[in-house]
């Protein structure tokens, strides 16, 4: 065969290959390379072919043959390169590149498969400069952008990254990958909005985009907006079921839905697919919480804190959370070592360093002390049922009151009197945590307070920022948030004892009386109420516990058990409507297992606030739960005239319906143990005069408890932030100290 039939035959070849006739073009080069064995355009096209498909070595074969017919062809040396990555030889893929940029060094293509190289063996730095060689070389290769932006984004140059991903989609406008990392990248900077729009771009481009409908979805839950972001959450597991991190969004945002049934199957699909990813086992067992599926608890306890210990011990951030981690009968050391996590990784996530080193003498000549209080909790939601009259009462003569929101707005009264009363009510729901830092910072806050903690979708990494130079946690977290950027607790004597100071990283402010301060209700209810009509039987003693689920226990259930036992015809009344019949299904099904009937407990439904306040006449007593008390529900039955009775444990959460009843003036109902706490449930349910005039006492200190006076509650908890600003101003690092009145 002549050259001339042979260049003849080989660009027929291509254009078969080309047009997709990939039978034809093989067929073809075997001719060649029959008259011709070392023709290398043939090996390398029969090489290209066995490649695409993916017969890796077939195709190793062919591409070496090619490289040793021409030894200095860069591109046989790339392509050899890129097969050699692809079977994971890493070494001869390295030297492939390196041959093939020796034979023709503005070979782009090459010194992107570098980087590539680079990426995998986490030199970022190298693969940086191998990325930035390949777009000199070829200013309109987008994948090389496209690389060149991954690269600086895990370098944390989220600017640089956004500059590149941003030159790719010049060149490419529809690089769907291109759109994904710049949404990424946007999100790291905090621009939500922007980089929700950029998923969708990418999701236009490629329909079947799981990772973009998952990112997206974690960007609405940025946002608050839930239900758009369980859309997301659906939409990447019906195109990649088998992902169990996608699975375990899902499934959380389900519990968000109170989709109990579903939500439980799908955390457990996650967990069968990936046993060792703990954050679908940990919100498995927070959702068996939820609906008190108690099958596997202590097993649950034993895997959750192995796997925190062995986590810990490493230096890394274990999958259970702060807040899940009180729920549980843990002691403080270990609640103390999760929270110190979580919040050392808070601090890594947001990667910047303080807003501003704070200016005291420019600060301090400010007319009045300003006060900051950040919160998603603004709307019918317990926070602001204990707080919607505390703003208000604030000197506005001493002391600038800023109120930051993050929560959804909606139309409860609760709502309305926070924004109306507050002096600076701000709404920063649409801002991420870096823009809300940023806010706080520019309006000069001198003490800042958070009321949430590690509660729901929270803004802890405000705080990480730094943005005021005083940082208190207050109400919301029930326990020690592990932080260096959190200064001060509001607590109480009774909360934690001197001796506990050692398991938090705050330093405690002691208030004279509790910690939590109760708005009353505008009107107590009164008169005669059915009981029928909340379906409770005609008579018998009725004993309630309108706790959220998930504070339930087996340990306070079965002592409940107990009690209805010793007092005939009494029944268990329970806030149900979070549960739903799952949670009434498992309930009724330890009771039986207890020897009581499961007709005994009572499940009361969802009811507006004015009869929710109405049905606590028809209840005779509060029963607290152990682990992680009442507070909100707790102090509304104390201020309605409702007995609670309480048993303290170890920890700031099992102690707070203590603290409740010392103020409200009934300490009587303190149990010193779980038996203690047995007997005094029996022994009021049996001594009707007895627990009336426990009742008689709750109604008439009403009016006088500190627990319910929220001027005189704000008042003392000014006189803290003024020891606090003058401790500060003087030098000092922040010091453990109790509140006079």
């Amino acid at each position: 065969m002549d050259p001339y039939q042979v260049e003849k035959f080989r660009n027929e070849a291509y254009a078969r290959f080309q047009s997709g006739n990939i039978d034809e073009a093989r067929e073809i080069a075997f001719k060649i390379i029959d008259k011709v064995p070392e023709h290398g355009d043939s090996l390398y096209l029969l090489g290209v072919i066995a490649h695409g498909e993916k017969k890796i070595k077939e195709a190793l074969g062919w591409i070496s043959k090619a490289v040793q017919s021409a030894p200095k062809n860069a591109i046989f040396w790339n392509s050899l390169g890129e097969l050699y990555l692809d079977n994971e030889n890493q070494k001869d893929a390295e030297y492939s590149f390196q041959q093939s940029i020796i034979y023709d060094a503005g070979y782009a293509r090459a010194f992107n498969n570098l980087g590539r190289l680079k990426m995998l063996q986490k030199d970022n730095a190298l693969a940086r400069s191998f990325f930035e060689k390949a777009t000199l070389a070829n200013p309109n290769y987008a994948i090389a952008f496209n690389n060149l932006g991954v690269v600086l984004q895990g370098l944390r140059l989220h600017d640089d990254a956004k500059v590149s991903f941003g030159n790719a989609l010049n060149i490419r406008p529809n690089y769907p990958e291109a759109h994904f990392n710049i949404a990424n990248t946007l999100f790291n900077l905090g621009d939500v909005v922007s980089a929700i729009e950029h998923y969708q771009k990418a999701i236009n481009t490629k329909p079947d985009y799981a990772k973009a409908y998952f990112q997206m979805g974690l960007s609405f839950q940025q946002l608050r907006r839930d239900f758009d972001a369980l859309v997301c959450f659906q939409n990447a597991v019906k195109l990649n079921s088998n992902d169990a991190e996608m699975l375990t969004k899902l499934g959380d945002h389900l519990l968000v839905k109170q989709d109990w049934k579903e939500a439980i199957e799908v955390l457990e699909n996650a967990v069968e697919i990936n046993p060792n990813a703990m954050e679908g086992f940990t919100r498995l067992c927070h959702a068996r919480q939820l609906v008190c599926d108690w099958s596997s608890y202590q097993d649950d306890l034993d895997l959750l804190w192995k796997d925190a210990e062995i986590k810990i011990g490493k230096g890394e951030c274990p999958a259970v959370g702060p807040f899940q981690s009180l729920t549980v009968p843990w002691s403080l050391d270990r609640l103390q070592m999760i929270a110190r996590m979580h919040s050392a990784k808070t601090k890594v996530e947001i990667g910047v360093e303080k807003l501003h080193q704070f200016d005291v003498l420019k600060n301090d000549s400010l007319p009045r002390l300003r006060i900051g209080y950040l919160s998603g909790d603004f709307y019918n939601h317990p926070i602001s049922h204990l707080l919607h009259g505390f703003f208000g009462r604030h000197d506005l003569k001493k002391f600038e009151v800023f109120v930051y929101s993050f929560s959804q707005k909606d139309d409860s009264d609760f709502r309305k009197r926070i924004e109306n009363e507050s002096e600076h009510f701000i709404d920063v729901a649409g801002k991420n945590a870096k823009e809300i830092g940023q806010q706080i910072a520019s309006d000069n806050i001198h003490i800042l307070v958070d009321l949430m903690g590690y509660t729901g979708f929270n803004r802890v990494a405000s705080f990480a920022m730094r943005p005021a130079p005083i940082q208190v946690s207050f109400l919301g977290m029930l326990g020690t948030m592990g932080a260096d950027f959190f200064d001060y607790i509001i607590t109480d004597s009774f909360l934690t004892p001197e001796d506990y100071q050692v398991y938090f990283d705050e330093k405690f402010v002691l208030m004279p009386h509790s910690y939590l301060i109760a708005e009353l209700e505008s009107e107590c209810p009164s008169g005669k109420v059915d009981r029928e009509k909340y379906g409770l039987p005609a008579s018998g003693f009725v004993f309630c516990s309108f706790n959220t689920n998930y504070k339930i226990e087996p340990r306070a259930f079965s002592v409940w058990m107990r009690i209805l036992k010793q007092v005939p015809g009494s029944v268990l009344w329970l806030a149900g409507q979070s549960g739903g019949a799952l949670l009434e299904q498992n309930l009724r099904k330890e009771a039986t297992r207890c020897g009581v009937d499961d007709s005994r407990l009572i499940f009361a439904g969802f009811l507006p606030r004015n009869e929710h306040l109405k049905r606590h006449q028809v209840a005779d007593l509060f029963l607290d739960s152990f682990v992680y008390n009442a507070a909100a529900t707790s102090s509304l039955a104390l201020q309605l005239g409702l007995p609670v009775i309480t048993c303290p444990g170890d920890t700031f959460a099992s102690r707070v319906g203590g603290s409740l009843l010392k103020s409200a003036g009934l300490p009587e109902c303190i149990a010193k143990d779980p038996i203690e706490y047995e007997r005094l449930a029996v022994k009021l349910a049996n001594d009707p005069n007895l627990l009336q005039s426990y009742r008689a006492r709750l109604l008439d200190n009403r009016s006088k408890s500190p627990l319910f006076d929220t001027r005189r509650f704000v008042g003392n908890l000014e006189k803290a932030y003024s020891f606090m600003w003058e401790n500060y101003k003087a030098g000092n690092t922040a010091k453990p100290f109790k509140v006079e009145e």
